[in-house]
């Protein structure tokens, strides 16, 4: 398969690309500019299919803020959360502890621990930019891959860090993360987890591929207050969804290809169906 590699960083790139003439472009690119619509905007102006996706989609996946809504409206159950916006203190907070996060950042990047309201303070005393602060929900961390048209559930992946969390380094350095694929989860939390992935990729036309990411179990504060809205408590916990990635990454500890090959596709035969995709796209 003839491919060749272009950086959306050169200039020239535009005319580059037009001048090779792709059949698909496969974008593999993390963070702003790369996950949030903007490269996928650039190949519909240039009227090339690309793997992932579309604009809407991504630009909503990308910012926490609007996937928080996007979750909200779809009934899709979440931490409780409140948006902070300095030089701003908000009036309504989460139960502590929380965890503060930027609103357009990948791979853990400035995710922030709070213990206490004034963690929070001197967080905000920090930074210029608004930030999530969202509820710390305790328990099982899972990644759900979703792939193919229509899209399918691969087989759910549980992630324990050797580290105090998933973090950066622990995403992309090998041996840092013990990953169980296909996660020890019980089949009501499994067809809960596939209900919910399947309404989220079809109300926020998802295609191609992605990854989702939820933690089961149960808030401190719900463990000795009321319980939230529709929560229960199965053996396994609650689901709280946090995040959906619209480009996962194809790297040697990258999610979705290990969840692939556990359900018999391996990468060479992943990449040619993404891209058979996209060109049928």
């Amino acid at each position: 398969m003839e491919f060749q590699t272009f950086d959306p960083a050169d200039p020239g790139v535009a005319k580059k690309l037009l001048a090779y003439g792709p059949s698909v472009a496969f974008p593999a690119l993390h963070g702003p500019g790369g996950e949030d619509g903007t490269i996928q905007g650039f190949f519909e102006t240039l009227g090339v299919p690309y793997v992932g996706c579309g604009v809407a989609a991504s630009a909503i996946c990308m910012n926490k803020l609007h996937t928080k809504w996007a979750f909200e409206a779809l009934g899709i159950p979440t931490p409780r959360w409140t948006l902070a916006d300095p030089p701003a203190f908000p009036q309504i907070l989460p139960p502590f502890p929380a965890v503060a996060k930027p609103l357009t950042e990948g791979s853990s990047v400035g995710v922030v621990f709070l213990e206490t309201e004034s963690d929070l303070r001197a967080l905000l005393k920090r930074t210029k930019t608004p930030v999530l602060i969202e509820e710390r929900i305790f328990g099982r961390e899972l990644t759900i891959p979703v792939f193919g048209h229509p899209m399918e559930m691969l087989p759910v992946i549980e992630i324990r860090p050797k580290a105090k969390f998933f973090d950066f380094e622990a995403k992309y350095t090998k041996g840092m993360t013990e990953y169980i694929c296909p996660a020890d989860v019980s089949p009501g939390l499994l067809e809960k987890l596939k209900k919910f992935a399947e309404k989220i990729c079809r109300r926020l036309d998802i295609r191609h591929l992605c990854r989702i990411d939820v933690m089961v179990g149960i808030p401190p504060a719900a463990a000795s207050g009321p319980n939230l809205p529709g929560m229960d408590r199965p053996a396994d916990g609650q689901p709280y969804f946090l995040e959906i990635n619209t480009l996962p990454g194809m790297t040697g500890t990258s999610l979705l290809p290990m969840s692939a090959r556990t359900a018999g596709v391996e990468f060479p035969e992943l990449i040619r169906r993404l891209i058979r995709m996209a060109a049928a796209s």
